[in-house]
């Protein structure tokens, strides 16, 4: 915005985005036909936003050199090719009879089979009249490659100088809360609190949600029932019974299981973190500068306190 806006300027609009995100879903569950298994479908759809904003949100954060126009192109790119691609899915029959018209099938198959086969069985593109040969979770793939591309050159191109992070992560003489924000270092003492994240903030229900967490996604998801799961496959394949017990104890009575003891435990916490809430927002101070906007890359929030301290003479600070 080319002007700051008010708090209740910001809020409408917050509320017509939100409104027109709702208009877009219903037209387009309304109107687009369903034509392939619920997850490829679901992440053809998601492609629209997922494609685009990984590397702007983690370059953007944790980089140097990251700049809105790479930003825009990463962003922009991933809409544009997820809806070409939603396009091109919906109208794969009228396609394929383009195609078949003028005698290019074959060799657009050819063309297919031939990018495809150095990575048989994994993934096999084949002409289909019916089908779009590329599935969802290979063109999201694609997608995710080439953003990520384009976000890097773009913003190497446009970017005039590297950024300071450690101002904009409030790290060393930029740390306004004065909090101790001094790493550790990394020992075998502190390597599993690294990793998962955990910090002398955490209370000991912190901790336990924490581990939870991290047993559940690393070890159960990805080492349990993925890697010994393959491995075992690669010496010996399961029968069609095996992998309908697989499905029927990952998919139904695990996360029943999990589901019962979350329900419990958000539960009963949420009640506690509800009156803790209101308390706080009694107690809170608000600050109209702190609704995410931004001016010559920072925030409107520390721009003041910030430019003080890069105009302190280096023996005061």
């Amino acid at each position: 915005m080319k002007k700051n806006l008010t708090p209740k300027q910001h809020l409408r609009i917050l509320q017509a985005v939100s409104i027109g995100v709702g208009v877009f879903f219903y037209f387009g569950s309304t109107y687009m036909s369903q034509l392939d298994y619920i997850n490829l479908f679901v992440t053809a759809m998601t492609t629209l936003w997922m494609g685009g904003c990984g590397p702007m949100v983690i370059c953007g954060l944790y980089s140097r050199f990251g700049t809105t126009a790479g930003a825009w192109a990463s962003l922009l790119t991933g809409v544009f090719m997820s809806t070409g691609y939603i396009a091109v899915k919906q109208y794969w029959t009228h396609i394929y009879q383009f195609l078949d018209s003028r005698g290019m099938v074959d060799s657009v198959g050819h063309l297919l089979e031939c990018c495809s086969k150095p990575f048989e069985p994994y993934i096999i593109w084949r002409m289909d009249a019916v089908k779009c040969p590329v599935n969802s979770y290979e063109f999201y793939f694609f997608t995710m490659v080439l953003t990520l591309f384009l976000y890097i050159i773009v913003s190497k191109l446009t970017c005039k100088e590297p950024y300071n992070l450690d101002r904009m992560l409030h790290r060393g003489k930029y740390n306004l809360d004065k909090e101790n924000k001094e790493q550790s270092k990394w020992s075998m003492k502190t390597f599993y609190s690294k990793i998962i994240g955990i910090t002398p903030e955490f209370t000991l229900g912190d901790k336990c949600i924490a581990w939870s967490i991290f047993g559940y996604s690393i070890i159960y998801k990805f080492v349990l029932a993925f890697v010994v799961v393959a491995v075992w496959n690669s010496i010996s394949k399961w029968t069609n019974q095996g992998w309908s017990w697989y499905f029927f104890i990952t998919a139904l009575i695990i996360p029943s299981i999990i589901s019962v003891i979350v329900a419990f435990w958000y539960g009963i916490g949420a009640f506690f973190d509800f009156k803790h809430l209101f308390h706080d927002l009694k107690l809170r101070v608000i600050n109209l500068l702190d609704n995410g906007a931004v001016e010559g890359n920072m925030s409107l929030a520390d721009k003041e306190q910030l430019e003080k301290l890069d105009e302190e003479p280096e023996e005061e600070k």
